[in-house]
């Protein structure tokens, strides 16, 4: 009964808190953009491009960055490789999952074979690229000091439940997918007597999936879908005469209320606009 009650818990726990998150993200300020724009030449060419082809560029190119992670790529192509393991293999253990309990609705039958082979697969590439990443963080000391422990915390639970994992399908199901289905399909009946007398190995990979899914909303990876970062990385629509246009105006008018050596007291975000761009100018023919 508690393994049950927690799970659901989770459920509805990620699902408010996603919410909360999303509603948070979107009435953060318009973020005024120029640094983002500016000497990028990746994506300087999508601004001369027809207003017709804006909408393709521009999901091709958000799609192809998230899906290959291109600009970890860019920046650290010594690590891209660790990072797009452990990502790779997330996403196809997301997509093995989808088959698991898609099927038994369905009756859509496949390999078994090739799905067991995906499965292990998939939780193999997630574990080697998350205990690379994991070492990393541990070992790189220009880095390091940016994750508190929680942080590290987080990659030892996904990593124990990517072995726990392992282990239910290859000791408890017996390295078939067939009793795999077999249990999904139990589950999802709603037969509350299977579901409280579940066996100590799924309660196990039960609670410790629950405590993932209550942090997930707060983690790296929920900000790529709710703080609509991609509409400021990947929108190149020119804002004429456009809410945005207006909303910028507006929060350049407003006033700075800090002061540093290139901007004094009293300033509004339209001259830290104008000295920012003054600067890289000086800078660039220096």
């Amino acid at each position: 009964m508690i393994t049950v009650s927690i799970f659901y818990g989770s459920l509805v726990f990620f699902g408010i808190a996603s919410l909360v998150r999303l509603v948070g993200f979107l009435r953060v300020p318009v973020h005024l953009r120029w640094e983002i724009y500016r000497n990028d030449p990746v994506y300087r060419p999508l601004k001369m491009s027809e207003p017709s082809s804006y909408r393709s560029k521009k999901f091709t190119r958000a799609f192809t960055d998230i899906l290959f992670l291109r600009g970890y790529f860019r920046q650290r192509p010594g690590l891209w490789l660790i990072f797009y393991t452990f990502h790779l293999g997330v996403y196809l253990l997301f997509l093995w999952h989808i088959w698991i309990f898609v099927s038994p609705l369905t009756g859509v039958q496949v390999n078994q074979q090739y799905v067991l082979i995906l499965g292990h697969t998939a939780t193999a590439m997630a574990f080697t690229g998350g205990t690379g990443i994991l070492l990393w963080r541990i070992f790189d000391k220009k880095t390091g000091f940016h994750y508190s422990a929680f942080h590290y915390a987080k990659w030892l639970l996904i990593l124990a439940l990517l072995v726990q994992g392992f282990l239910v399908v290859y000791g408890y199901f017996g390295n078939s997918i067939t009793e795999v289905l077999a249990y999904v399909d139990k589950q999802l009946s709603f037969d509350w007597s299977y579901k409280l007398n579940s066996p100590l190995e799924m309660s196990l990979h039960v609670l410790m999936a629950s405590v993932l899914l209550i942090y997930l909303p707060f983690g790296h990876l929920a900000r790529l879908f709710f703080r609509y970062y991609h509409e400021l990385r990947w929108d190149f629509v020119p804002n004429i005469d456009s809410s945005v246009q207006r909303t910028v105006s507006r929060n350049l008018a407003r006033p700075v209320g800090w002061a540093a050596g290139h901007i004094g007291p009293g300033h509004t975000w339209t001259d830290v606009v104008v000295g920012s761009l003054n600067s890289s100018r000086y800078n660039k023919h220096e």
